[in-house]
């Protein structure tokens, strides 16, 4: 069953939130540059203790004050079971480097989570970039670039695409 591993607060000022949980919590809040914002990490407490850590980003984004994340150990199968039950994918995936395949979901009443599939042990991964499709077609396009490159016939040539 997925838990909820981190949270995140959606502030108006990024600057005002952040030394408030400082000053009223004595949470340790550390910027993390990723492309097109700054993520605040708050660390809430010692490892050692209950709870969870998150952190605080601009509420423009998403426009929830509050959003929580689930771990899952793999994030279509995740997917395709919110989405039976009502779900739907509201932004991502997106690969988040040495976090893993994150995105953001609704549930039947619009509530906001999110969901995260870990990196594999010792994988790396080098950018916040979308995660490619998955299934037939994408396995397909990996393995071809896995091969030796062979000559595309021109798009005049080629027959149309099966659907």
């Amino acid at each position: 069953m997925p838990r909820v591993i981190h949270f995140e607060i959606l502030a108006k000022n990024t600057a005002t939130a952040t030394k408030f949980y400082k000053d009223a919590l004595g949470w340790k809040i550390n910027a993390w540059e990723m492309p097109g914002q700054t993520y605040w990490m708050a660390s809430t407490g010692a490892k050692t203790e209950v709870g969870i850590d998150g952190g605080i980003m601009d509420a423009g984004r998403l426009g929830q004050p509050v959003i929580n994340t689930v771990e899952v150990k793999a994030f279509k199968s995740a997917q395709a079971k919110i989405e039976k039950a009502g779900g739907r994918l509201v932004q991502g995936p997106y690969h988040i480097p040495n976090v893993g395949l994150h995105g953001y979901f609704a549930d039947p009443d619009g509530i906001l989570f999110g969901v995260l599939q870990p990196p594999k042990v010792g994988a790396v991964q080098a950018s916040a970039a979308p995660a490619r499709k998955s299934g037939p077609a994408a396995k397909k396009s990996t393995a071809r670039k896995a091969a030796k490159p062979k000559a595309r016939k021109p798009a005049s040539k080629r027959g149309k695409a099966k659907r």
